[in-house]
């Protein structure tokens, strides 16, 4: 399109399309609660055109009244991954730490962007049960006490 967005739609098994977002940067993952009330999206929002930074920050999108809420910005990196848990009460996700200059002599691993990853912090979010009735309660965020990349909850 010409304004270079992208956007989120919902497919009902009908083949019923109804748009629940647009966004000017990128949409990274998004998965259905339990219950199928709401969708957790990691997105992104363009915040510098002419060097093409994004902020990526995680949403609550209630499916029945289209109701968007902010959950948590997050810092700009692109590497981040999420994962809902299978009872939908957390929302796991790792930000890493990385140099792009690293010594040659330790071997190291890469993400995406061929940046050496030095570090990387396992986050738990926990959006509270009450959030979508109340906008303004704030989701519990607890930095976990390992390292980790990728995080997947096991059902």
């Amino acid at each position: 399109n010409q304004l270079y967005t992208r956007s989120l739609y919902v497919v009902t098994n009908r083949g019923t399309e109804k748009k629940l977002l647009d966004t000017n940067g990128s949409i990274l993952s998004c998965e259905f609660s339990p219950s199928v009330t709401n969708l957790y999206c990691l997105i992104t929002q363009l915040v510098d055109v002419e060097e093409y930074r994004e902020q990526p920050y995680l949403v609550s999108v209630n499916l029945d009244n289209e109701t968007i809420t902010p959950l948590l910005t997050l810092p700009e990196d692109q590497d981040i991954e999420m994962s809902l848990s299978p009872d939908g009460l957390a929302i796991l996700f790792d930000q890493t730490m990385t140099v792009s200059d690293p010594p040659k002599d330790v071997p190291s691993l890469d993400n995406d962007s061929g940046e050496a990853i030095i570090d990387s912090r396992l986050w738990l979010l926990v959006p509270t049960p009450t959030l979508t009735q109340d906008p303004t309660q704030q989701p519990k965020l607890e930095e976990l006490p390992l390292s980790g990349l990728a995080p997947l909850w096991l059902p």
